[in-house]
C-alpha cells in the first residue's frame, strides 16, 4: 500500500502560449504553498425521467471545468511575479517616464508640458536615475520628494535651470511596477503526488487567476490566496511530461505584518494603528460552455472589483477617528502598504478607496475599542487603475 502524503507533494505551473494547452517541454515552476483544492469540476444533471420502480435514471455529465486554487505565505520570488501579473492582468515593467521634453524649472524640480508623472508610476521616496539634460548637474541619481502629473520635485536642489530638447528621460532606479490591465493570460498547473512506486501527477490546464487575496494581521505572517478558472483537470498521468523541468521556488524570507511593514491611510494625517487589514481582489471570470464542447472552450474576465477590510484602534484624536470620519463624509483616499524582509519588498497601492461600512466597535470589558471599515477599491483616473504593485 502507497498512500500519498502531504508532506510528499508538489504545487507548480507554467504559463501557456495557448490558451488551454499545456506548452512542450514544459518549465514549471514550483511554489511554496500551506494548501490546494485544485480539481476537476463537472456539471452534471440528474434525469427527470418517471419510471416505475421509483428510482433514478441516470446522472448526465454536461460539462467539465478546472477550478480551485492554493494558500500561501507570502514571501518576494519570481513565481509571485508572475502571478501578480495573472491576477491583475499586467506586466511588471520599469518605471519610466520615456523620452521627453522634461524642462528643469528650479534647483528641485522637472517639469513637462505634457505627459503625467504620476500615471508614469513615480511617487515620493523613489531613487530615480536622469539622463539626456544639456547640463551635466542634471543628468544622474536623485530622491523623489513629491509628485504631480507636470512636476517632480526631488530632495536635493542642486539643479541647473534649462529648457529641454526631447531627449530627457527619467527612470526609477531598480523598482519595477505592475498596474491593473486588460491582458489575457492563462496557466497550466500540475500537482504531484508521491505515491512509493507509481507517482501521479494532475494537470489542469487554462487556467486564469480569477480571486488574489491577502492577509495581515498583527502578530501573524502575511497570508493569501489564488483561485483560478479553467479548462478542465486531465486524467491521472504516471510520468512527468517528456521533457518538463521544474524550477525551484524562491528561499527569501517570509514576510510578516510588523517587521518592515509601512502603512498609509489617505485622507487621515494621525497615524492609524491596525490590527488586520484585508484585501480581495476578483476578476469576475467564468467558463465559456457551448454546445459540443464538454470542456469550457474559453475562459471569460468579468470587471476587476477590490475589497477589503480594516480594523483599527479607536483614538479620539488621531487616525483612528479620521478614519471613521472617512467613512461618515464618504470621502476618497489612497490604500498602501509595504512589506520587506530588510532586502526584499512588495508594495501594494490602492490609489482611490472609498469606505462603505465602518462602525466603532464595543466589545466588551477588558478589550480595545476598535474603528472596523470595509473598503471598495476604484479606478484612479489619473492613474489608469484601482491597483498596482511595486517590487
Amino acid at each position: 500500500m502507497a498512500i500519498a502524503d502531504t508532506s510528499d507533494t508538489r504545487l507548480a505551473f507554467i504559463p501557456e502560449v495557448t490558451w488551454g494547452a499545456t506548452p512542450a517541454t514544459p518549465a514549471f515552476q514550483k511554489v511554496r504553498y500551506t494548501g490546494e483544492n485544485f480539481a476537476h469540476a463537472k456539471a452534471t444533471v440528474v434525469s427527470n425521467e418517471i419510471r416505475s420502480d421509483a428510482e433514478v435514471a441516470d446522472l448526465v455529465q454536461v460539462g467539465v471545468s478546472g477550478e480551485g486554487g492554493y494558500d500561501f505565505e507570502l514571501s518576494q520570488g519570481a513565481e509571485f511575479d508572475t502571478l501578480f501579473e495573472h491576477a491583475l492582468r499586467g506586466t511588471f515593467a520599469q518605471i519610466d517616464s520615456g523620452l521627453f521634453t522634461g524642462d528643469v524649472g528650479s534647483t528641485s524640480t522637472f517639469t513637462r508640458a505634457t505627459g503625467d508623472f504620476l500615471a508614469d508610476g513615480f511617487r515620493a521616496g523613489q531613487a530615480i536615475i536622469t539622463t539626456g539634460y544639456t547640463d551635466v548637474a542634471n543628468n544622474g541619481s536623485f530622491t523623489v520628494l513629491s509628485v504631480a502629473a507636470l512636476t517632480l520635485t526631488i530632495v536635493e536642489t542642486t539643479l541647473v535651470v534649462e529648457s529641454g530638447g526631447g531627449n530627457e528621460q527619467i527612470t526609477v532606479a531598480g523598482t519595477t511596477l505592475l498596474k491593473g490591465g486588460i491582458e489575457k493570460k492563462s496557466l497550466s498547473w500540475e500537482k504531484f503526488l508521491e505515491g512509493g512506486g507509481t507517482d501521479s501527477y494532475q494537470r489542469f490546464t487554462g487556467g486564469r487567476v480569477n480571486n488574489f487575496n491577502l492577509d495581515f494581521s498583527t502578530n501573524e505572517i502575511v497570508t493569501g490566496r489564488f483561485d483560478v478558472v479553467g479548462k478542465e483537470g486531465e486524467a491521472l498521468d504516471t510520468a512527468i511530461i517528456a521533457g518538463a523541468t521544474y524550477v525551484e521556488p524562491n528561499t527569501n524570507d517570509i514576510f510578516n505584518a510588523v517587521q518592515g511593514a509601512v502603512l498609509t491611510v489617505g485622507g487621515v494625517t494621525g497615524q492609524v494603528f491596525l490590527t488586520n487589514l484585508t484585501m480581495a481582489l476578483t476578476n469576475n471570470a467564468a467558463p465559456r460552455n457551448a454546445i459540443g464542447n464538454l470542456p469550457a472552450i474559453d475562459v471569460r474576465y468579468g470587471r476587476r472589483e477590490i475589497t477589503g477590510n480594516i480594523t483599527a484602534y479607536f483614538d479620539a484624536s488621531a487616525g483612528g477617528k479620521e478614519l471613521y470620519d472617512a467613512f461618515v463624509a464618504h470621502t476618497a483616499g489612497a490604500l498602501r502598504w509595504s512589506v520587506n524582509d530588510g532586502t526584499n519588498s512588495y508594495t501594494f497601492h490602492l490609489p482611490k478607496v472609498k469606505y462603505a461600512t465602518g462602525l466603532t466597535n464595543i466589545g466588551g470589558n477588558n478589550e480595545d475599542v476598535l474603528v472596523e471599515a470595509t473598503y471598495q477599491a476604484l479606478v484612479d483616473t489619473a492613474f489608469g487603475s484601482s491597483i498596482y504593485i511595486i517590487a
